[in-house]
């Protein structure tokens, strides 16, 4: 599913998530940021190490579904130890987690 992020009326990047644990309602993907992107101000982990003072909330827009609710988004940032950043999602509620990832193999594996 691809998304924007945002923080407070800023897009600071993209990703596309996928279906991790139906069973908690996570999705994570790659993250990519835009310009506006701070990792010190917008990842909760970076390199590997946890940002304990961050306060703030992540915005996730779907073009196909509108926001998405979740009980949190978080950005881990190792883009200097590894070149790489994602975001997740946890506690998507239900129905929505299975009207955005009904047709994911990992959900369909899940529902068996």
């Amino acid at each position: 599913m691809i998304v924007e992020i945002s923080s407070g009326n800023k897009l600071i990047g993209h990703s596309d998530l996928d279906c991790v644990d139906p069973s908690m309602g996570v999705a994570a993907g790659p993250f990519r940021p835009s310009l506006n992107y701070v990792r010190e101000l917008h990842a909760r982990t970076i390199d590997g190490v946890y940002q304990a003072q961050k306060t703030v909330q992540l915005a996730v827009y779907s073009p196909e579904f509108g926001e998405i609710n979740s009980e949190s988004a978080v950005i881990a940032d190792y883009s200097q130890t590894l070149g790489e950043m994602e975001i997740t999602l946890l506690g998507i509620g239900y129905p929505e987690y299975e009207t955005y990832f009904a047709k994911h193999p990992n959900y369909q594996a899940f529902k068996g």
